[in-house]
Parts: structure tokens; C-alpha cells; sequence
């Protein structure tokens, strides 16, 4: 993502290339390097990568730059790599769903799935509850069209004839949010899935939907979840597309850390009343998993990523920078959450995070692109005239006042954030735009940073689009022609 003249964020796709053998980091970033090859893109023209949690990334990363920024220390190579949010909202939501262990079921429901074995696909969702009956049941009526059929042909009519021609959704461990859609459809159409367990009637040889029905508890769990899920769903809504940057990154986080830790506390106190009622343990073990990978991230954020790097324990300060260079927010919004709570910890992160943003400022911006001073104008030849010479002359300023040493950045958090609740990621960028040619060291540092998106959700969509041109007739095509089918398609997204 890049900002043009005119301040418009925009996404730009070089290539979409094969990778040859396993997908190491040293092979993602021999590719990646091609690339920025062909296009002749130098280091000082690269920017930081936003990217999923999976280790080969931070392979690929160092990789890169390696090549690229030769002059770069091993801290500032670990610096531009940043954390996809939409990513690590999943990760939570999965804990949510499926306990602390949900990467190892996961794994399992994969290695199934790939050996076609949907019998032992069914018996591990048995585990999961509700959730479990409700996915083998969208499946089971999904997966042929005569049961598709017999589904859509149950009407309710009457208030709820709004959903009479509502589809099921089924879930999938690919797309963010999809047990959300899943079961709030569900919900959306209870009585007719409650119509079709009642009225359907087996094939031979099927041992049908009798371990799949939901009753009355199963629902209302359903109901409580997805009341819960609409906290990440929209903590992702609001951090897709072109109208927010990596500044929302560390207040979405927060908030949805807060939810969560509200919803914990909420179930366990109803637990602690009626200990005897398994749905109230079930809800509150669901929002102990999910609080604990949430806050996971965010401390970790804090000390270091998985103690990956144990002689390193501070966070990309990026994620920082981008929330104080907003002039409508500056520190005001960590103030506000770290240092008015009188939470000793973080205060410490406070203090911490000041003097990170200052060093990346003072090592990588300052005085590194300095105002190009234009020639004055050439002066017009006037007859001479002692009268009018006198009165110019008095009025010219012969005498220039000592360069203010004052730092820029320094200038800028000193003073009052602007007020404006409104303001968003665009006005912010036309904020420094209208400032790029009287403080550009400063106004870059900002443009910079908002270039930045909080999540990688075109490259998601970019994988999306891209598996829907291969159809079955499609199965060998290349690479290369379904590059050129995305850049004829998208135009002036993808090539400017």
C-alpha cells in the first residue's frame, strides 16, 4: 500500500508468482526479491511487511532486507515486520470457539479432510458442543441438492417469511468470521432447520441428522456465542479496506481484549450462581481461552514475539508511531488507557514506547530529507527613482534570525492534538500533505506510517480472487496468465 500526491491510499499488485519446493523463508523471499528486481526497487524504497503469524514470514523478512538494506541492523530488519490484526482477531476468535488446544484440532480436522476421511471429519466435531451438531448439520443438508431442495421448500411465511429464501452458511477455517455468518444464519432460520430435523427423512443406507439436532439448550448457546462473536466481527470489519491504517492497530486490540475480559468475568460470575448448569461452564471455559490468547498478544506486544528474539524485548515501535502521528490523537489515547489507570506495568510500556518512537525518528527521518529551497524570483528592472528605492529598501529584511534548533517532532507532541471525532485516516494524511513542503522530515515519518495497513487483507482477497478463476477446466493454468487475468480485470488498482 502506498499514498499518492494526491493522498489517496492505494494497493498496487506486482505479480502473483509460484513457489517452487516447500515454502521456506528463504524461498518466499528469493521470489519476492525477482520481483522488486524486475521493477528495479531499491532498499531505500521499502516500506514494512504486514503478514500472518507463521514463522516462514519472519525467515522471508530478514531475507529481504538482508539483501536489500545491507546498511540495516538485525533489530531494524526484526522492526518491519509487523502482525497482520485480522490474523491474530481469528486466533482469538478460534480460541473462543475451540479452547486452547484449537490449533491441535485444527491440525487434525486437516489432516482428515485431506485424506477424505469426512466419517472421523464428523466424530471430531462431535466434540465441539453445539458448535459441533451445528456444522455436521449444514453440511449434511448442504451437501446434495435434494436436500438443498427440501430445505428451501419449507416456508414459514408470516413475520419470519423474511428468511424463507435464506441459505444455510457453512463455516471453513480459512475465512474470518465465517462462524459468525454461520450462525447467525442458523439463528435467522431456526424454524425451518427445526422443521426440516422433524419432517426429513433418511436415504437408505444414511444414518441421517439423529446426532445432529439441536434442542432448545443447543440454541440458546448458539445464541450466547454468537453474541460474543460480534466483538471480533467487528473488531475485522473495522480494520479492512482503504479508510483505516496501522494507527487503529493497538486500540482494536485493546477493546476487543476488553470485551472479552468483560464477557469472562460475566460468565464466571453466572457459573459461580448456578454451578450446577454445564452451559454456563461451557460459555465461560470458551471466553478463559479466548482471553488468554488475546492477552497473549498484547502483552507479548509489550515484552517480544513468542521470546523469538530474547535479546530484543520491544515491539516495532511502527505500531506506536502510526496512533502518535495521527494529529488527532497523538498520545492522548495511550495516556488515557496506560497511564491514567495508575497501572504501574503500563506506565513502563508508556515510557517504553516514547522513547522507541523518538529513536525511530532521530535514526531513520531526521534530517534525511531536507526542504528543497527554491531560487528566488528574478527581479524586475525598474527605472531608478531615489523616492521609491528608499521606501523599498527600508522595507527589505536584511537581517535573518538564528535557525530555530527546536525539534520538529519534539514541536509537534508538545502541542494540542486537534479535535475533530470524525477525523479519520484521510484527514490525518492531508493533515502532513499540507505540510510536506515545510516539514518534510517530520511529514514523511507520518506518510510513512499510514501507508500502512493494520491487516493483510488485500493479499487475502487477491487468494480469493485468484482461486476463483481456476475452474475445473482451468486446473493447469500458470501463473502467469492468471496474473494477467487480475491486472486486465481489476485496471487501475493494479497497474497505474
Amino acid at each position: 500500500m502506498w499514498i499518492d500526491t494526491t493522498g489517496m491510499r492505494r494497493v498496487t499488485a506486482l505479480g502473483m508468482r509460484r513457489i517452487y519446493g516447500e515454502h521456506t523463508g528463504e524461498n518466499l523471499g528469493s521470489v519476492v526479491l525477482e520481483l522488486l528486481e524486475e521493477y528495479d526497487i531499491s532498499g531505500d524504497q521499502i516500506g514494512y511487511f504486514m503478514l500472518d503469524n507463521a514463522s516462514a514470514n519472519d525467515t522471508a523478512v530478514e531475507f529481504i532486507l538482508k539483501d536489500l538494506c545491507p546498511w540495516m541492523k538485525s533489530k531494524q530488519r526484526r522492526h518491519r515486520r509487523l502482525r497482520c490484526l485480522g490474523h491474530v482477531i481469528n486466533l482469538c476468535c478460534q480460541a473462543f470457539l475451540m479452547g486452547r488446544n484449537c490449533e491441535k484440532y485444527l491440525a487434525k480436522l486437516e489432516k482428515h479432510h485431506q485424506r477424505g476421511d469426512y466419517t472421523k471429519v464428523e466424530e471430531l466435531w462431535k466434540k465441539f458442543g453445539c458448535l459441533g451438531r451445528l456444522h455436521n448439520l449444514v453440511r449434511y443438508i448442504r451437501l446434495t441438492p435434494q436436500r438443498r431442495e427440501e430445505f428451501a421448500t419449507i416456508i414459514i411465511g408470516g413475520d419470519l417469511s423474511q428468511f424463507d429464501g435464506l441459505e444455510l452458511i457453512q463455516n471453513n477455517s480459512t475465512r474470518w468470521n465465517s462462524w459468525f455468518y454461520s450462525i447467525t444464519r442458523a439463528l435467522n432460520v431456526r424454524e425451518r432447520l427445526e422443521l426440516f430435523s422433524a419432517r426429513h427423512v433418511p436415504g437408505k443406507g444414511s444414518v441421517g441428522i439423529a446426532n445432529f439436532k439441536l434442542d432448545g439448550q443447543h440454541w440458546f448457546e448458539l445464541e450466547k456465542i454468537e453474541l460474543a462473536l460480534k466483538d471480533f466481527y467487528a473488531a475485522t470489519l473495522l480494520s479492512e479496506g482503504k479508510k483505516t491504517s496501522l494507527a487503529d492497530w493497538f486500540s482494536t486490540l485493546d477493546c476487543l481484549l476488553r470485551e472479552i475480559s468483560e464477557t469472562k468475568d460475566h460468565y464466571h460470575d453466572i457459573h459461580t450462581e448456578d454451578d450446577n448448569n454445564f452451559t454456563w461452564k461451557y460459555l465461560q471455559g470458551c471466553a478463559d481461552a479466548a482471553w488468554l490468547k488475546c492477552v497473549e498478544y498484547y502483552n507479548n506486544q509489550q515484552l517480544n514475539w513468542q521470546n523469538r528474539f530474547p535479546e530484543d524485548t520491544d515491539l516495532p515501535p511502527a505500531y506506536y508511531a502510526a496512533q502518535i502521528l495521527d494529529p488527532y490523537r497523538k498520545w492522548g489515547w495511550f495516556r488515557q488507557e496506560w497511564v491514567l489507570h495508575g497501572d504501574e506495568e503500563k506506565k513502563r510500556w508508556f515510557e517504553n514506547a516514547q522513547l522507541a518512537v523518538k529513536h525511530l525518528w532521530e535514526t531513520e527521518y531526521k534530517g534525511r530529507y531536507p526542504v528543497e529551497m527554491l531560487p528566488p524570483p528574478a527581479r524586475k528592472e525598474r527605472d531608478p527613482d531615489p523616492a521609491f528605492d528608499r521606501q523599498r529598501e527600508h522595507k527589505r529584511i536584511r537581517i535573518d534570525a538564528p535557525v530555530s534548533t527546536t525539534d520538529l517532532y519534539e514541536q509537534y507532541i508538545s502541542t494540542d492534538r486537534l479535535h475533530n471525532e470524525e477525523a479519520g485516516c484521510n484527514e490525518a494524511i492531508a493533515y502532513w500533505l499540507s505540510r510536506y513542503d515545510s516539514q518534510r522530515d517530520l511529514a514523511r515519518f507520518a506518510l510513512d506510517m499510514f501507508a500502512i495497513s493494520p491487516m493483510s487483507d488485500e493479499c487475502e482477497r487477491l487468494f480469493s480472487s485468484a482461486k476463483l478463476t481456476i475452474v475445473d477446466r482451468r486446473g493447469r493454468l500458470k501463473h502467469s496468465p492468471q496474473q494477467s487475468i487480475k491486472w486486465v480485470l481489476e485496471g487501475s488498482d493494479w497497474i497505474d
